[in-house]
């Protein structure tokens, strides 16, 4: 107990997630006790009130000894080891001549940890577990009475596992983390492979995200797996999750390609009024054309081009260039009078290009 505090704290850390260890509150692994001290260890962590009598252990793990007396005192010898094995930690597993049990006050247990998360339901505690692997995997005691309970425990902590990874997939899908949420979804298949649900969750996801070739991948196996291990197909919910039709994602478009609006069309009178401003200006700028020079300007001069529909309003009555000279030439009175005589139809801009262009 923290004396400043009042509060008990962790002296032991059994971790049964994947390959059974033990660690003290620092990060230091302890050495591995033996297979059935281990088992032992299991054994107490998943009963109620994480205690067991006796009598259930021995018949658990030494159902193969000779007799119960011989069967008890190697249970006694077990407990004997564990303790030394603990060391500081020894307290947290407490023993009286019927019961054996683990002080929960003293003890963390990632098993217990999968179960109040599941409860909860919330963002941090699904996805701060740390689920290693299946229950105690690559624990070997050969007792059969220990080996069916061993297999009930793994078949009941695969679909705990299994459902935390697909909360989990589903948390970050909703969050918009994409490589996490699938890396879930294809955990969750760890723990229960021939899952049709599971499989179609992973598909739907990756098809959800634009994966379509992945999720084109995840179909194949699925089938495969389903044909050589159980010789059947899996059910039409896989099927149909490839066949899911995702609109497709409304992202803004890149600055450079917006389009820009389209200016409306302006009236004869207007265009021909903008062409006819500007050409005032180079007059005036340039002054005239000496005589003898060529009108056509050299290349890095700018000519006036009048589009095609604004040269076709003005035919029949003047060509382009003896019309801007005239309108140039003419008094206010007379300039009014040349411009009105255009067609008031819409055409296009007046506009200024390099020349030889």
């Amino acid at each position: 107990m923290d004396q400043r505090t009042g509060l008990t704290m962790t002296i032991l850390r059994l971790s049964l997630l994947g390959e059974p260890c033990l660690t003290i509150p620092d990060g230091q692994a302890l050495t591995t006790p033996g297979p059935k001290a281990m088992a032992l260890l299991a054994c107490l962590a998943t009963a109620p009130d994480l205690r067991i009598s006796r009598a259930a252990l021995v018949d658990l793990l030494w159902s193969d000894a000779s007799s119960t007396s011989a069967a008890r005192h190697a249970l006694r010898q077990c407990l004997v080891r564990l303790r030394a094995q603990l060391g500081d930690a020894s307290g947290a597993l407490m023993a009286d001549a019927e019961v054996v049990w683990l002080n929960a006050d003293l003890v963390a247990l990632d098993v217990t940890e999968l179960r109040a998360a599941l409860l909860d339901g919330t963002r941090h505690s699904i996805l701060s577990l740390a689920i290693r692997g299946r229950f105690c995997a690559g624990l070997d005691v050969r007792v059969a009475g220990f080996e069916a309970w061993l297999s009930d425990q793994r078949r009941e902590y695969d679909q705990l596992c299994a459902e935390v990874c697909g909360k989990a997939a589903l948390i970050l899908a909703g969050a918009g983390e994409e490589l996490p949420a699938i890396a879930a979804a294809r955990r969750r298949l760890d723990f229960e492979p021939f899952q049709d649900d599971a499989h179609a969750a992973l598909i739907a996801l990756c098809v959800g995200f634009g994966r379509r070739q992945e999720a084109a991948l995840a179909h194949a196996a699925c089938h495969d797996l389903f044909r050589s291990e159980l010789g059947i197909e899996p059910a039409p919910q896989v099927d149909a999750a490839l066949r899911v039709k995702v609109p497709a994602r409304r992202l803004p478009l890149p600055m450079q390609a917006q389009t820009a609006p389209i200016a409306p069309r302006r009236p004869a009178f207007g265009a021909f009024a903008a062409g006819l401003a500007a050409a005032a200006t180079l007059f005036h700028l340039l002054g005239p054309w000496p005589d003898g020079q060529t009108t056509e300007p050299s290349r890095n001069q700018m000519s006036i081009w009048v589009s095609p529909a604004s040269a076709g309003a003005v035919q029949g009555t003047a060509s382009g260039t003896s019309l801007t000279k005239a309108a140039l030439t003419a008094s206010d009175d007379a300039r009014g009078t040349i411009i009105g005589g255009i067609a008031d139809e819409e055409t296009d801009y007046a506009m200024l290009y390099p020349a030889g262009c």
